[in-house]
């Protein structure tokens, strides 16, 4: 491998590592009617109020019902 290969793959190696539990960067861009904004601005403009609402925990996901109950809910209603 060449000397200037070997400095591109060090500073692909250093560059900065991506948030995974944020998968949009901040510095992400967007088009909305031809006029480029941010990601904070791109919330702003798509989500009206609901972007402002308090951020809140998730609620945990309720047990797994009886496979009798799924069955049922699957099949039509016999009178």
């Amino acid at each position: 491998m060449s000397e200037r290969a070997e400095d591109a793959a060090a500073e692909e190696g250093e560059a900065e590592e991506p948030d995974r539990d944020f998968p949009i960067s901040s510095n992400a861009r967007f088009t909305i009617g031809g006029k480029p904004v941010v990601l904070d601005d791109f919330i702003d403009i798509t989500t009206g109020d609901v972007s402002n609402r308090p951020v809140v925990d998730p609620q945990p996901q309720p047990a797994p019902m009886p496979k009798d109950v799924i069955w049922n809910a699957r099949r039509p209603v016999e009178g």
